[in-house]
């Protein structure tokens, strides 16, 4: 039988099925992929079986009762038609300005890495070509940037779920379809910010949310290049908006069925398998669980489930095929301890207390504390955030790489170099730079109210929302754990910190532009009154009366559009002059000519300095060439390895990221062969200043040489 969808209703569906429909889709591919990896067997024919049913199945029990829900809202159709326009301008225009980086200097080049590698072998491992290298096997190493060595194998760093996305891409386009992932992922997260805003705020706020957003410079920049960020921000909204529903769930909606609730479940845990720290937002999460469940609602065992499975497959994940990148980084390994002893204790605390109150109640006295203890919280959070830079330098290890790292970018910037330093004091500013002060104090304020309406009993719809955006934003910007220098750092404000701010913010404009609405016709209402008392009042306050709606709704939307200009124009201005700005281009075509220039059937690489490392991945990758590196080698020493391979069959490539290096290792310049001389831009790597635009990148070269044994 067809259901007939009255026109009025169809901008609201589409909203909401904009909203968590890719995100449904997006769970369904992760967990498809991820035991098809494991098993190292991730081809298209093998994952996209697998991954149509499950999609079937996460649309099917995820996606009816969201739209039933979204009937009531109304939204009228130049909110579906501007969120639409705003998203696919902002998918362009990130698309046709996308980075090439793949060539490894940072994590976004790694990650096109290793979604190449997944692409063509189907498998995370690698084997060690130890053959390829005869006795001088054991002189040589074969770690490089992104891939740790274990054993005999070369495993890749960072968690498996994007990835497997960036590898898909690959499938579809080449390079082009890899490195436009970002910005597809991009759009569908704006997608859930537009949808997530009209849930949360109302449908008519739906695009001031979704421009803000776009136009705000760290969410751009995230969705020109293959950082993980994009695919963790879109699960991270569904997530919210999909438990949202679960809390406002009517009888009639389906949104507190069992099966809806293990796929809202699913889709927050599974994205473990994208970003590292997610169960911190679930552990976050525990205590409007714990609340459900203390006044009886049926389906929380069901959501816990499912986050549950999701959090196991990226437990999975972690253990047997990112164990090194999990374990073997200080900051990760003692980020999972913390977020897992947070999961933990907050799952126990949390549903310790709903027992008891299950049991025994609450005590009114306390219940009329408990939300202004809530909003005094909220407030001084934003408090301590604000006065941190003026009473607080902080610090980190003095001895770490990224500290010796840290020190060269504060001489580029003249800086006093201090490689001690995280400026971690400075990341509310870090806000402040890419969406202006006005939206951060109206965010502030607006969490802070939200926190007291939500903690009497109204806005529920919020309570999943405040934790994650209040709380894990306000973790965040405490300890951003990155290299401090921009915009690579403003990474850590994509995910939850601007998303949060620019909800509460946008959720403030529209309480300040109904109380306008309410004080004006309240002051029309009020004088209509006065007059009505006049001999010939009758006719006046009848014409007043019919003036009085027209006038509060233009005064009003005089005062929105004034507001949300204070709100769009800052985050456009920062972002105009770096927007445009393409970085690292130039360095697909490099790959492609030092692969033009090895033969995986005959040679074998040996890298002698420390720079030329970055091609590791792209020799062993792309080129299907044995590679190894091996610094501080004399003449005789090089004598020895190029021996070794031509006793084993193969014929020895001595290469370098310059023709400096194989100079002073005894070669000549007739003897060496120039590849690669790439001039190109990169980030400006500003620390404490927002950049404006992009700055020369050091040369990427690639010289060899082909010696004769000796």
């Amino acid at each position: 039988m067809r259901v007939r969808v009255p026109r009025d209703q169809m901008p609201s569906l589409l909203l909401a099925a904009l909203a968590v429909g890719p995100a449904l889709v997006v769970t369904a591919w992760l967990v498809a992929a991820f035991p098809v990896v494991w098993m190292g067997h991730f081809r298209p024919y093998t994952v996209g079986p697998l991954f149509v049913v499950l999609a079937v199945l996460m649309l099917r029990f995820g996606l009816p009762p969201v739209l039933r829900t979204a009937r009531a809202a109304r939204a009228p159709w130049w909110a579906l038609v501007a969120v639409l326009v705003i998203v696919g301008t902002f998918m362009v225009f990130a698309a046709a300005t996308h980075s090439e980086q793949v060539v490894l200097h940072r994590d976004n080049g790694s990650y096109a890495q290793i979604g190449y590698q997944l692409a063509h072998d189907g498998k995370l491992t690698k084997s060690i070509p130890v053959g390829a290298f005869g006795d001088s096997a054991s002189a040589v190493s074969f770690n490089s940037p992104a891939f740790f060595q274990v054993g005999d194998h070369l495993v890749p760093q960072f968690m498996t779920g994007w990835p497997t996305m960036v590898a898909a891409g690959w499938w579809v386009g080449g390079w082009s379809g890899e490195l436009v992932m970002p910005a597809l992922v991009g759009a569908l997260a704006l997608l859930a910010i537009a949808g997530l805003a009209a849930r949360l705020v109302g449908p008519r706020w739906a695009p001031l949310a979704a421009l803000v957003t776009a136009v705000a410079f760290p969410v751009l920049k995230n969705s020109q290049t293959t950082f993980s960020e994009m695919p963790a921000l879109l699960l991270l909204m569904a997530g919210v908006y999909l438990l949202g529903e679960f809390v406002v769930a009517g009888s009639n909606t389906g949104a507190g069925s069992r099966s809806f609730v293990f796929v809202a479940g699913l889709v927050l845990g599974v994205g473990e398998l994208v970003r590292l720290d997610l169960a911190l937002e679930l552990a976050l999460l525990m205590p409007v669980l714990g609340w459900l469940w203390a006044t009886r609602r049926t389906g929380v065992g069901a959501y816990m489930a499912g986050a549950v499975a999701g959090l196991v497959l990226g437990a999975l994940d972690a253990r047997f095929l990112s164990w090194p990148y999990v374990h073997d980084v200080p900051v990760n390994w003692s980020s999972v301890k913390l977020v897992t002893l947070a999961f933990v204790l907050a799952s126990g605390v949390s549903f310790g207390v709903a027992a008891a109150v299950r049991r025994w109640g609450v005590p009114a006295w306390l219940w009329r504390w408990v939300p202004v203890v809530g909003a005094s919280v909220a407030g001084l959070i934003g408090v301590v955030l604000l006065v941190r830079p003026y009473v607080s330098t902080a610090h980190g290890d003095p001895n770490s790489s990224d500290a010796q790292y840290l020190t060269s970018l504060q001489a580029w910037v003249g800086l006093t170099p201090d490689g001690s330093r995280t400026y971690a004091e400075q990341s509310l500013r870090w806000v402040s730079w890419y969406v202006g002060w006005p939206l951060v104090v109206a965010a502030l304020v607006g969490g802070v109210l939200l926190t007291w309406r939500v903690l009497r009993g109204g806005d529920v719809r919020w309570a999943p929302a405040l934790p994650v955006y209040l709380v894990s934003a306000a973790l965040q910007l405490w300890r951003p754990s990155i290299t401090p220098d921009h915009p690579y750092a403003d990474r850590r404000l994509v995910t939850v910190v601007l998303p949060g701010f620019i909800l509460l913010a946008v959720w403030a404009v529209a309480a300040a532009t109904r109380a306008i609405g309410e004080r004006v016709r309240a002051g029309q209402a009020a004088a209509s009154a006065a007059g009505s008392g006049a001999d010939s009042g009758s006719v006046s306050a009848s014409g007043s009366a019919r003036r009085s709606p027209v006038t509060s709704v233009a005064v009003a939307t005089l005062g929105a559009a004034v507001m949300s200009a204070a709100l769009v124009v800052p985050a456009a201005s920062a972002s105009a002059p770096v927007a445009a700005k393409r970085t690292e281009l130039g360095e697909v075509a490099a790959s492609n000519a030092v692969c033009r220039s090895l033969s995986p059937k005959r040679d074998s690489v040996v890298l002698i300095d420390g720079m030329s490392g970055q091609w590791m991945a792209t020799i062993r990758n792309q080129c299907r060439v044995p590679v190894a590196l091996l610094t501080d080698a004399d003449a005789a020493g090089l004598a020895q390895v190029a021996a070794d391979i031509v006793e084993v069959g193969r014929r020895p490539v001595i290469a370098a990221s310059g023709a400096n290096p194989l100079q002073d290792a005894g070669y000549t310049v007739e003897q060496l062969k120039k590849v690669v001389v790439l001039s190109t831009r990169q980030d400006q790597q500003q620390i404490v200043k927002r950049p404006t635009g992009t700055k020369q990148q050091s040369d990427i070269e690639f010289w060899y040489t082909r010696p004769t044994a000796r």
